[in-house]
């Protein structure tokens, strides 16, 4: 009964995941069309000290799905149920949160020279990989922890830590180019390069 309670509430938390590109980018347009918006509109508003929220939010999935790849990893070789069942809170949190980064959160840039322009989409391919994978990681741990046959439990147990190391790989690539975005081009300090929109009265 435990074990179906537990299916159940990480079927929830899916169900919750999925319903979040239908919030993204809260309902203005990529940077595809930010060339119709004013030079004004890419430097900081003065009442916003938090142009965007997305480095508050991303820290968590960088952190928590490399953890969950070294967690698997050293869990094929622990066979306590509760070992596992950490795991898959682990890697439902980080996945959640991944897509929070990536939709609800994501940071609206502007216009911006070609150069940058390469790196965000090297970015964001790499984010929206992390996205897809960490949730297939994510199903593929639940079923692991709910099966009963002794074969296809090894089966898929060995089928998330190859699909999380990818995701490690991933979410380390993306992290790479938005720490390139950030350091190197400047782009979401004061509020550079960003969107901002204001609210005329």
């Amino acid at each position: 009964m435990k074990k179906v309670r537990f299916f159940l509430a990480a079927v929830t938390i899916l169900c919750l995941q999925l319903s979040w590109p239908l919030l993204a980018h809260d309902g203005h347009p990529h940077n595809s069309t930010a060339q119709t918006h004013t030079a004004s509109q890419t430097t900081i508003n003065a009442n916003n000290p938090f142009p965007s929220i997305h480095p508050m939010i991303v820290h968590f999935p960088i952190v928590l799905l490399i953890l969950a790849a070294i967690l698997q990893l050293v869990g094929m070789f622990v066979y306590q149920s509760i070992y596992h069942y950490t795991i898959t809170a682990v890697l439902a949190v980080a996945t959640f949160t991944a897509w929070l980064a990536s939709n609800t959160f994501h940071a609206h840039t502007g216009p911006m020279p070609p150069e940058i322009e390469i790196v965000l989409q090297q970015h964001e391919v790499f984010a929206a990989w992390t996205v897809w994978l960490s949730t297939a990681a994510l199903l593929l741990k639940i079923i692991a922890c709910v099966i009963k046959r002794p074969a296809w439990r090894t089966f898929t147990q060995w089928g998330t830590l190859l699909v999380l190391l990818l995701v490690a790989a991933c979410v380390s690539i993306a992290g790479h180019y938005g720490a390139a975005l950030v350091h190197k081009y400047g782009v979401g300090p004061q509020g550079r390069l960003l969107e901002q929109h204001v609210h005329q009265h």
